[in-house]
């Protein structure tokens, strides 16, 4: 959760730390109020995508954007509570089960292609999806194939570490943390053995505990 946390700041242009916020308050709060054990309680892909697309191409300052960013969370947060408090989840079935796959599917394209492009250290200046994936072809040539590379090997190891915990290794913390660590680790070596400098690959950067 912290890391997948600290990427979605990076995809709406925020400081990380606010993913540790994000990360920590709610399971915080849903461990004291709920009852379920096992619901996964966080930053979804969807609100961080729609808010990213709500402020994107308006000239902003930082001060600016975190405070419509906070605005618009509480909105949200304000309308989930209500739809929960009136029991409005049969609305769901309003839905077809096709619509709700394309809607998946939009979403999970347009993340695929800012973060492979994030990935790649390619900026586009496209405001559509696929907009965006013909220039990020046409920048293939720009690409920082080392720092994609890497990012690639950080994928496979969380993919791995997955694949091992659902199959092998169910109910062992240690396996669930085991991800997040080597994804650690990997970072961690980068940053001291210069590699980060001799190729220009980019960092979350220092994180404000003030």
């Amino acid at each position: 959760m912290i890391p997948l946390s600290v990427a979605y700041c990076k995809m709406i242009s925020v400081r990380p730390e606010w993913g540790l916020f994000s990360a920590f308050y709610p399971n915080f709060v849903f461990g004291m109020l709920a009852t379920s054990r096992i619901l996964n309680v966080g930053p979804m892909a969807t609100s961080y995508l729609l808010l990213n697309e709500t402020l994107k191409g308006r000239t902003l300052t930082f001060e600016e954007r975190s405070e419509c960013l906070v605005c618009m969370s509480f909105i949200i947060g304000c309308f989930l509570t209500s739809c929960g408090f009136f029991n409005l989840g049969f609305l769901e079935v309003l839905f077809s089960q096709t619509i709700n796959s394309a809607y998946i599917a939009a979403i999970a394209l347009t993340i695929i292609i800012d973060q492979t492009a994030k990935m790649s250290i390619i900026p586009l200046k496209s405001s559509f999806t696929f907009p965006k994936l013909i220039e990020y072809i046409t920048k293939i040539p720009d690409i920082n194939w080392a720092n994609l590379l890497i990012s690639l090997i950080i994928l496979i190891m969380f993919f791995g570490f997955q694949h091992l915990k659902q199959k092998k290794f169910p109910n062992n913390l240690f396996a669930t943390l085991h991800p997040v660590m080597s994804m650690a680790l990997l970072t961690f070596l980068v940053t001291i053995t210069g590699i980060k400098d001799k190729y220009n690959i980019p960092v979350s950067g220092d994180i404000d505990i003030k």
